[in-house]
C-alpha cells in the first residue's frame, strides 16, 4: 500500500476511534502511520533536511500532538521530539510535547520547551497560562505570577473569557489573602464563564468574612444566593452575616430588611434579644 493510502486510512481509522471516545486507540493509529515515513536526515551543518512528506502528513502529525497532549504517555515524548524538529513553527506540535513532557514527570525539560517556543511567541496567552501553571507545581510562585499576569493580559485583549478567568483563578490561588484577586474572579467569572461564579462568590465571601468586610461579604452570598437559590449554606451564610451587622449596629434598617427575607424566623428572634438586652441596660 503506498505512503499516501496508509496515511489516509490512518487517518480515517483515528476519526472513527476519537468518535467512539477511544483516543488512546486513535493516538496509535495515527503514531503507525507517521511511523511509516522516514524521520528527516541532518545535513553538513546539523540542520534538517526538507523532505517529500505524504499527503496531509503535517496534519497527522497536528492530531497526534494533540491527542498526545490529552492523553500523555511517555512513549510520545521521542515521537513529538522528531516532529517539533520538522515543524519548530507549529505552536500545536511544539506546546504538546511542552505538555507531554510535564505530564510525564519531566516538568523541567517541558518547562524549557514553553519558554523556548514564547522566546518567538511572547504574545501567545495560553501558552503562558500553561507555563505559569508549571511553574506553580515546581514551587516557583514569582515566576507563575509573572508569567500569569501577562497571560492575563493577553487573554483579555483576544476577549478569551474563559481562559482569562481560568488564569485570574491561578493568580488568585497563589494569593490566597488578596480580596482585589479573589474579587477579579468574581468579575471575569460574572462577564464571561457564568459556571465557575458560584465557587468565585463563595470564596470572595469567605476572604471578606476572614477579613472583616461584612458588606461585602453579604454583597457576595446575596448574589450567591440569587445564582444557586438552593444552597441552603449559602442562605445559613448570609443570614449570619446580617446577624453580626446587626450585633454592631441594631439600628442598621437594610440588614434587618435582608435578614426578613432570608430568615423571617432568625429576625425574630434576634429582636427579641436585642430588645431584652436594651432592657437589661437601662435597668442597669
Amino acid at each position: 500500500m503506498a505512503r499516501t493510502d496508509v496515511m489516509e486510512a490512518s487517518i480515517e481509522a483515528a476519526r472513527r476511534l476519537d468518535g467512539d471516545g477511544r483516543r488512546p486507540d486513535a493516538k496509535l493509529a495515527l503514531s503507525k502511520a507517521l511511523a511509516t515515513v522516514s524521520p528527516p536526515k541532518r545535513g553538513l551543518l546539523g540542520g534538517i533536511k526538507k523532505a517529500a512528506r505524504p499527503a496531509r502528513y503535517h496534519e497527522v502529525a497536528v492530531r497526534y500532538a494533540e491527542l498526545a497532549g490529552a492523553s500523555p504517555s511517555a512513549g510520545d515524548i521521542d515521537v513529538l521530539r522528531r516532529l517539533a524538529a520538522e515543524y519548530p513553527a507549529d505552536a500545536a506540535i511544539r506546546l504538546n510535547l511542552a505538555a507531554v513532557l510535564c505530564g510525564a514527570g519531566r516538568r523541567a525539560e517541558g518547562v524549557a520547551e514553553y519558554e523556548e517556543f514564547l522566546a518567538t511567541n511572547s504574545g501567545d496567552g495560553s501558552a503562558l497560562a500553561a507555563l505559569a501553571a508549571e511553574y506553580a507545581a515546581l514551587g516557583k510562585r514569582d515566576e507563575a505570577l509573572e508569567r500569569y499576569r501577562r497571560a492575563l493580559d493577553h487573554l483579555l485583549h483576544e476577549h478569551k473569557s474563559e481562559e482569562a478567568c481560568a488564569v485570574a483563578g491561578g493568580i488568585a490561588a497563589l494569593s490566597p489573602t488578596s480580596l482585589d484577586d479573589a474579587h477579579r474572579v468574581v468579575e471575569l467569572a460574572r462577564n464571561g464563564c457564568p459556571r465557575v461564579l458560584p465557587e468565585a462568590l463563595e470564596r470572595y465571601a469567605v476572604l471578606c468574612h476572614a477579613q472583616g468586610k461584612m458588606a461585602q461579604e453579604v454583597a457576595a452570598w446575596k448574589e450567591l444566593l440569587a445564582f444557586v437559590p438552593e444552597r441552603a449554606d449559602a442562605r445559613r451564610e448570609l443570614a449570619s452575616a446580617y446577624t453580626r451587622i446587626l450585633d454592631s449596629d441594631p439600628a442598621d434598617t437594610d440588614a434587618w430588611e435582608g435578614l426578613e427575607a432570608v430568615d423571617s424566623g432568625l429576625a425574630a428572634e434576634l429582636r427579641v434579644l436585642l430588645m431584652c438586652d436594651g432592657e437589661s441596660a437601662d435597668v442597669g
